[in-house]
């Protein structure tokens, strides 16, 4: 099989997005693609042999996603990248990620700086500040809205999908994304992340008015 990564941009009522596309073909031509786009221009897609496994949640109740992006997220060593709308993390993902700050490993994180959810918004920048404390750096996409959704460790091992960071789609919703190992597509990830990172700005203060609303939905997070 091989794996064709997409970098996709658009313009729409949230500025400038980014988000990404990709497609899994065989060898008697099939594909499958796992990620919807709002439409765009896609640019710099890449194409490469290297080993590549579709997954996705069960039907049973099995969580595979979430095992999947945690186990990445410890494994790594060196660095770790991820970009994700929304960040309302479970506990196991927020223990992996402050564990891999913690440990020396240099973890960047990208979040959208233009919302289109507002009460997300607010636990997502929460869930940002208690990472930063952790030795975590995160930044907003300034441009406009980020629905890309990626976790890229140690420059080698991606993981690419459907799934955001929060606990409705790591607990409840049905996704599925690709794992691949080495070649054009995590060197296309990488460049792509080291760009969108250049354009971002710092996570801001929260206000005194935002921690209160965000005190009331801490509560609800799990549906929100």
């Amino acid at each position: 099989a091989s794996l064709r990564a997409y970098q996709t941009t658009y313009t729409f009522g949230l500025g400038s997005g980014n988000d990404y596309r990709a497609v899994i073909e065989d060898d008697a031509g099939g594909y499958y693609t796992f990620s919807a786009l709002y439409g765009g221009k896609t640019q710099n897609g890449a194409k490469t042999g290297v080993p590549c496994v579709p997954f996705a949640d069960g039907t049973d109740g099995r969580r595979t996603g979430e095992e999947l992006l945690f186990r990445l997220i410890l494994a790594a060593t060196d660095s770790l990248e991820l970009c994700t709308p929304y960040l309302v993390p479970t506990e196991r993902m927020l223990y992996a990620l402050r564990c891999a700050a913690r440990a020396g490993v240099r973890v960047r994180l990208m979040i959208p700086h233009i919302p289109d959810k507002r009460a997300v918004f607010l636990l997502t920048r929460h869930y940002a500040r208690e990472l930063e404390r952790a030795g975590a750096e995160v930044r907003e996409y300034t441009p406009g809205f980020l629905h890309a959704k990626c976790v890229l460790a140690d420059g080698k091992y991606a993981a690419v999908g459907s799934y955001n960071l929060d606990r409705r789609s790591l607990l409840t919703q049905a996704e599925c994304g690709v794992l691949v190992s080495g070649g054009e597509a995590t060197e296309h990830l990488a460049r792509d992340f080291e760009e969108i990172w250049a354009e971002g700005s710092p996570v801001q203060r929260e206000k005194r008015g935002e921690k209160l609303l965000r005190i009331l939905l801490m509560p609800f997070a799990p549906w929100i």
